[in-house]
């Protein structure tokens, strides 16, 4: 999600989209409108300046979302910001994207620092326990490079994998 320029009308508007969809926001009951339209809302009143050309992702979660992992979130989904890209398209450090979500108090997702040598570590690293709920196995994790924070990937643990009435695209 974020603020762009509308090239028709030179206008700011909010952008609120998922995997290359973007939603109108007049549509309430779409849950991403419903999720992040008013995280933006709130961000826009705080510093609409700040919020200009900067793009958001993120993880929507909670009741409903996962098929059936709540995360503890009794009444409605959350969002929590793993990456920020600039006007320009280059997307933002850790550091600069924690220092974003604290000014904006977003939601972001924990950080960390490791070394892998194959897929394998990886699936194993996915497979570690959530830091967010023991209700129920972690979805996985996603791996951002801190040399090119443009280089992601995520990577799904295997468990959740096995799960039925999952309910995302993955």
């Amino acid at each position: 999600f974020g603020w762009f320029k509308n090239p028709e009308t030179n206008q700011y508007e909010i952008h609120i989209g998922s995997h290359n969809c973007v939603f109108k926001i007049t549509n309430t009951e779409n849950l991403y409108v419903k999720t992040l339209l008013p995280i933006m809302q709130k961000m826009l009143e705080k510093d609409e300046m700040k919020c200009r050309d900067i793009e958001f992702f993120g993880e929507i979660y909670g009741p409903g979302i996962q098929g059936g992992f709540d995360y503890g979130l009794a009444n409605k989904p959350n969002f929590k910001v793993f990456a920020i890209c600039n006007g320009d398209g280059d997307y933002l450090s850790i550091i600069e994207t924690k220092e974003i979500c604290e000014y904006f108090d977003l939601d972001i997702v924990k950080f960390y620092y490791t070394c892998f040598n194959s897929i394998e570590d990886l699936v194993d690293i996915a497979g570690y326990d959530s830091q967010y709920t023991n209700k129920h196995v972690k979805e996985g994790i996603v791996l951002r490079s801190i040399d090119r924070p443009n280089i992601m990937a995520k990577v799904l643990n295997p468990k959740y994998l096995e799960k039925k009435n999952r309910v995302e695209r993955h």
